[in-house]
């Protein structure tokens, strides 16, 4: 086959329009990927920020609650004066109620636990706070807890 004028013509015209097709195909894809990354990048930063602000709210709501309960100063007094835990808790058993209905969400639905346990070696008391971590795109399941 010989190559006239017209077929030149044909041919170069369509090896840059080839040409001109793959090089926008790269550039887009670079482009792109460069948006996708930045718009991520924006989303995670914002649910963090998000994330900070609802721990750190509820964190507050928390010592809130905690200075509810050490402005009650006799019953800080009785507790550190050593008395029986018996007589204690017949004293105080509303005050505890009401402590831990008012100030504490009570449900096994929430994400905060409080419990206590005497420990041996330190011949106390403990109290323990539990929080629950719930997986960000089902709030149903629980990832795990932390123990404070």
């Amino acid at each position: 086959m010989k190559w006239n004028m017209r077929m030149k013509i044909l041919a170069v015209c369509v090896c840059c329009t080839l040409i001109a097709l793959v090089m926008q195909t790269f550039l887009f894809q670079r482009a792109s990927a460069k948006l996708i990354s930045r718009q991520s990048k924006n989303e995670s930063y914002h649910t963090l920020e998000n994330m900070q602000n609802e721990i750190y709210t509820f964190i507050k709501n928390i010592e809130s609650n905690m200075i509810e309960i050490y402005n009650n100063r006799e019953f800080l007094s009785t507790l550190k004066s050593g008395e029986n835990v018996e007589d204690i808790r017949k004293k105080y058993y509303r005050l505890a109620y009401t402590i831990a209905a008012e100030e504490f969400q009570t449900s096994d639905d929430t994400f905060m636990l409080i419990s206590s346990y005497y420990n041996v070696h330190r011949k106390r008391d403990i109290a323990r706070f539990e929080l629950k971590i719930y997986d960000n795109t089902n709030l149903s399941d629980k990832v795990g807890y932390i123990i404070l």
